[in-house]
């Protein structure tokens, strides 16, 4: 899946593709801008962005767990997200 929405700053951009019980994200935040992303996981051990730690990447604030997402703050950049949805039994 792709998505973009055109802003005064430039292009902000998603995609993503599932692979198994992982997903792999992609977001581009244009410079001067910040934005907020929800990530389809219930723990940030979970969840790797640019082959980081979420709680350890740059440029990249973990804010909450909200209803089976994480909320996190991106500075204007690029980032790759993994996250791990283990399955059920």
């Amino acid at each position: 899946m792709n998505g973009s929405h055109e802003t005064v700053y430039g292009t902000i951009r998603s995609n993503w593709k599932r692979d198994g019980d992982s997903m792999t994200m992609n977001v581009d935040i244009p410079a001067n801008s910040s934005a907020a992303v929800y990530l389809p996981v219930q723990d940030v051990e979970d969840v790797t962005v640019n082959g980081r730690s979420i709680l350890q990447a740059a440029h990249v604030t973990f804010r909450k767990i909200k209803e089976d997402r994480a909320v996190v703050e991106l500075e204007a950049g690029r980032y790759e997200f993994l996250c791990r949805q283990p399955q059920e039994p």
